[in-house]
C-alpha cells in the first residue's frame, strides 16, 4: 500500500517538475529584475517538489534492506561535488561554506551514492538551521588514528541555534523531528547507511563552543 501510494504521488511530482522546466524556458520576463525574481520563484517551487520526493524516498527506503555497492571512493571529490550541488541553496540562505578537507585523503571502500545521500542530508539540515539569519557551514575531513586502526572523520558544523541536549539521544530515532513538517526519517536513514559501512555517527555542539550543531561520521580506512 505504501509503495503504491508513493508511486502515485511521485508521478504528479515529476510532471510538476517538468512543467517548471517549460515555464522557466518559455515564459521568462524580458525585464532582467523581473526575470531574476521569476527564476527565484521557480527554484523555490522546485525545492519544495524535491523535498516531497526526498520524503517519499526516505519513507520507502527505511522499510527495505539496504543493498550496498562498495567501490573505491575518492571522499574529497565526493565532498566537493556535494558542496557544489548545495552552493546555490547556501547562497540564497546567506550561508558561507568553509572547506577544511585534508590533502591526500585515503581511498575508502563505500557506496558513493548512499554516502552522498548522507552528506546531502546533513548539509541541507545545516543550511535549514541557518536560513533565517545566515551563518557558516564548515565541512571537515581528516584521518584519525585509533587503536583499532585509522578512521576517516567527516564533520559537518553549523552556526545555527544548536541542538537541545535532551534531544541528542533521540536525533537518529525514526519519526523524531523538531522541524515543523518534518517526518523524522532523514537522520534515521543517515545512521543506518553509516553503520552499514561499518562506521558510526555522533551529534553534539560545535567543538569551538560557539553554539550551533556538529555531526561527525567515522568510517574505517582499509589498511
Amino acid at each position: 500500500l505504501a509503495s503504491g501510494l508513493a508511486h502515485e504521488i511521485k508521478n504528479p511530482l515529476n510532471a510538476l517538475s517538468l512543467g517548471l522546466d517549460v515555464l522557466k524556458r518559455r515564459h521568462r520576463p524580458a525585464d532582467e529584475e523581473a526575470a531574476a525574481a521569476y527564476a527565484g520563484r521557480i527554484e523555490t517551487l522546485r525545492e519544495e517538489i524535491n523535498r516531497l520526493a526526498t520524503l517519499i524516498n526516505n519513507f520507502l527506503a527505511f522499510g527495505r534492506p539496504l543493498t550496498l555497492t562498495p567501490a573505491p571512493l575518492d571522499v574529497a571529490a565526493l565532498l566537493d561535488g556535494t558542496l557544489a550541488d548545495l552552493s546555490e541553496t547556501a547562497e540564497r540562505a546567506s550561508v558561507t561554506v568553509e572547506r577544511r578537507i585534508a590533502a591526500a585523503l585515503p581511498t575508502v571502500m563505500a557506496d558513493g551514492s548512499l554516502l552522498k545521500s548522507v552528506l546531502w542530508n546533513l548539509l541541507q539540515n545545516a543550511v535549514q538551521a541557518m536560513e533565517r539569519s545566515g551563518g557558516t557551514l564548515t565541512v571537515s575531513a581528516s584521518v584519525e588514528g585509533r587503536p583499532t586502526g585509522p578512521e576517516l572523520a567527516l564533520q559537518v558544523e553549523d552556526t545555527g541555534p544548536g541542538l537541545e541536549p535532551a534531544d541528542i539521544p533521540r536525533l537518529f530515532e525514526p519519526y523524531f523531528s523538531r522541524r515543523e513538517g518534518g517526518v523524522g526519517l532523514g537522520l534515521a536513514m543517515v545512521k543506518r547507511i553509516v553503520e552499514e559501512h561499518g562506521g558510526r555517527i555522533e551529534a553534539g555542539a560545535r567543538t569551538d563552543g560557539g553554539g550551533g550543531a556538529r555531526f561527525t561520521i567515522m568510517l574505517p580506512v582499509p589498511v
